[in-house]
């Protein structure tokens, strides 16, 4: 069987010689960029939009099996793979939550049409959207160089944040005044939304947006990482399992995270549930090492398994 994975951008992804990784569009610069969003915003001579497509437009046809990321500008990409490969098992993968908002810049459809239009599967890390619109749940995965882990010693604050805010800026802020009553350092960095006023005490948390290395750098270089989700977007995001691989101590609200095989109560401290009283004692006590079987399934080869050789993990 020969098999194809469509993502947004294969610099995030480890090399692999178990199937072919393509970057679902090629890369350009600024002013193509903008040309190829018009083309797609105003769908403009739709027949066309394969123009932008990556080198794997060329041989789609050869693929027995295809998983494609959510990453895309409109479903035209879908019907592209259709009409070219009309027996290819096909998996439409959400690496977002699914948000049905026309503001936002994703394909404003439905799962259910997306399964039924193209005859796909649909798998998603989030166990809420995976109920909701009978998907197959998928592990959360790590993908990036580990060479970051030479610092995790070098530390240089007790908790660390980097998100946008939508709306967490608040809630951070009350955390920033816990950990400065524990005695505790911190780096919360939170870009702006760009249609926001801010106080000037507001002020002092924002940040523009730094790159995934310096994410990383940022992580390894703290006792805890802080994982503070929304409404919108509750579930495992890439924070916790960006802990569990560097073997930091996590601070989250998602209050889920005990169901998973992971948890232990050693390394995960649960906002508004566990003591803030122990938060101190918590950050600077021993982690607890998880089993390696364990932290396989969130790896780049665990989702390849998963996705491309039906091994189901524990959900």
């Amino acid at each position: 069987m020969r098999s194809l994975l469509l993502v947004d951008d294969t610099s995030f992804y480890p090399e692999t010689s178990r199937v072919d990784v393509f970057n679902i569009y090629k890369k350009y610069g600024l002013i193509l960029r903008g040309v190829r969003f018009l083309h797609h915003r105003f769908n403009i001579l739709p027949s066309f939009k394969y123009i932008w497509y990556d080198e794997w437009k060329k041989t789609v046809h050869i693929y027995d099996k295809i998983v494609i990321f959510d990453t895309i500008f409109d479903l035209s990409t879908l019907d592209y793979i259709r009409n070219r490969n009309k027996s290819v098992e096909l998996i439409f993968c959400y690496r977002n939550k699914v948000v049905l908002d026309s503001r936002k810049k994703r394909p404003v459809v439905s799962p259910e049409f997306v399964r039924e239009a193209y005859k796909c599967q649909l798998y998603s890390y989030n166990r809420e959207d995976c109920y909701k619109y009978n998907m197959t749940y998928y592990n959360q995965f790590f993908s990036f160089d580990l060479n970051l882990i030479k610092y995790r010693d070098n530390i240089q604050h007790d908790l660390f944040f980097i998100g946008n805010d939508r709306r967490r800026l608040a809630g951070l802020m009350r955390l920033a005044d816990v950990f400065s009553q524990k005695g505790l350092s911190y780096k919360i960095m939170v870009v702006p939304d760009s249609n926001k006023r801010y106080t000037q005490n507001e002020k002092l948390f924002l940040s523009h947006a730094i790159s995934y290395s310096e994410v990383l750098y940022n992580i390894a270089v703290s006792r805890c990482v802080v994982d503070f989700v929304t409404d919108s977007n509750y579930g495992l995001t890439y924070r916790p399992v960006e802990a569990l691989m560097m073997r930091k101590k996590l601070m989250t609200n998602y209050s889920d995270i005990i169901s998973y095989e992971f948890y232990r109560k050693e390394n995960i401290f649960i906002i508004w549930k566990d003591n803030f009283d122990s938060l101190k004692d918590f950050i600077y006590s021993d982690y607890i090492n998880i089993p390696k079987e364990t932290l396989n399934k969130y790896t780049f080869d665990g989702f390849i398994n998963t996705l491309f050789h039906e091994t189901i993990f524990a959900q």
